[in-house]
């Protein structure tokens, strides 16, 4: 089954539950963060722990960047 990506903008929002159990009827759940340095393991974990099966991570210095976010997407795909 095809992945389903999942553009996550905070690891701990309250609705990523909902977007993964979403995903998943479109195909395997997969997670894209943007983190700050050494908070990808934590979000990883958390993601996966909501239903992400496949989590990718980028960590950079400044996560609030769009074009960051927008390569770690690129190279999810």
């Amino acid at each position: 089954m095809p992945h389903a990506l999942v553009l996550i903008e905070q690891a701990d929002s309250p609705g990523n539950a909902e977007l993964f159990a979403a995903a998943a009827k479109l195909g395997t759940p997969a997670a894209v963060i943007v983190t700050e340095p050494g908070a990808g393991p934590a979000a990883a974990a958390a993601l996966g722990a909501l239903g992400a099966a496949t989590v990718f991570v980028s960590e950079l210095a400044d996560a609030t960047l769009v074009t960051p976010l927008v390569a770690a997407l690129e190279a999810a795909v």
